[in-house]
């Protein structure tokens, strides 16, 4: 495990014992998701960093590629097992600084980071209310971030370096997958090309938003899809549609794809065609791959995917890839979308 290093509660890991079969995963909707590994340190081992909620940090060559926090350890055979940052949102309530429920995500993350929450906000997410001024309901401050990318059409997540922040779909690829890896197939599942978001406006009537995707309505056929924007609360028509672009701009007139990817050591570049670090690919990077065959066997010159998932293993040395957009049509996938 040359390079890669484990920190717990600010203590080297390896300081303490061999650190074996790590592995973890980011996404595009959240940032560093989970992380685990194992060590041999015997039953009477005690450390007072070795606890439910120690900061857990992984780096390469001293860069942090990966944050979140300790979940229980398991003293009997010493599995380790950490949460990525992002689900700390999950805990903490959308307030201001009375205590009043708070639809301004600059001020309920402020607010939160105060009371504890283990992040940063190094940029202005929005400094305005999403929905209603005073929510009817008390949030969390991920439901809180989640509603604001779904009105903004973009995404959020949680960095290594414990910073929040908001990014658009992106548009260039950073990664690069060498010809001929395999088909890749397509599917209809959640395919629409039109949308029609159904949201209260600030009068409290119903009202109707819509975006379309003519391009992919003329290749693949027209699909009409309704969309409940109610969970908003009262909200502008300029808000409204801005929701119902966003959907489109996050790929809702795409085809999904029905099998994730396996990568290994010397198949991915970065653009100017230099090999590629493995453990370096997060959620949210755009991948682009060459000469790729879709499931008819119809060749295409290359594709660009948005990375859902990234999942990488010390003891394999590959990377699991998949898109944002996966059809589960395994049990496996079946599995995880129940989860």
């Amino acid at each position: 495990m040359s390079g890669f290093q484990v920190t717990v509660g600010g203590y080297w890991a390896s300081a303490w014992g061999h650190v074996g079969d790590l592995e973890w995963e980011t996404v595009a909707d959240g940032g560093c998701d989970t992380a685990s590994w194992s060590m041999q340190l015997g039953n009477r081992f005690a450390h007072p960093a070795v606890k439910r909620g120690a900061r857990v940090v992984i780096t390469v060559a001293g860069l942090p590629v990966w944050s979140g926090l300790l979940s229980e350890p398991d003293p009997d055979e010493w599995q380790f097992e950490a949460r990525g940052l992002y689900t700390r949102g999950n805990d903490f309530l959308a307030f201001d600084g009375s205590l009043s429920s708070s639809s301004n995500p600059n001020v309920a993350v402020d607010q939160a980071i105060a009371r504890g929450l283990e992040w940063t906000r190094p940029a202005s997410i929005l400094n305005d209310n999403v929905g209603a001024a005073t929510p009817d309901r008390l949030n969390t401050v991920n439901e809180l971030l989640d509603a604001y990318c779904q009105t903004a059409g973009r995404r959020w997540l949680v960095n290594a370096a414990g910073e929040v922040v908001t990014y658009a779909e992106p548009t260039t690829p950073v990664w690069h997958l060498n010809p001929d890896q395999g088909t890749f197939g397509l599917a209809d599942d959640e395919y629409s090309t039109h949308l029609y978001l159904r949201y209260m406006n600030t009068s409290g009537a119903l009202a109707t938003a819509t975006a379309s995707d003519a391009g992919q309505a003329a290749r693949y056929g027209k699909v009409e899809r309704a969309i409940d924007g109610t969970t908003l609360g009262p909200v502008a028509s300029i808000t409204a549609q801005a929701a119902a672009d966003g959907e489109v701009a996050k790929g809702a007139a795409r085809l999904a794809w029905t099998r994730a990817l396996t990568i290994r050591p010397g198949q991915l570049t970065t653009a100017n065609g230099s090999p590629a670090p493995l453990w370096a690919v997060k959620g949210g990077d755009m991948l682009r791959l060459h000469g790729v065959q879709e499931s008819q066997g119809l060749p295409m010159p290359y594709t660009d995917i948005v990375i859902g998932e990234a999942a990488y293993s010390t003891v394999t040395g590959q990377l699991g890839v998949t898109p944002v957009q996966l059809a589960a049509r395994t049990y496996a996938d079946q599995l995880g979308e129940v989860a």
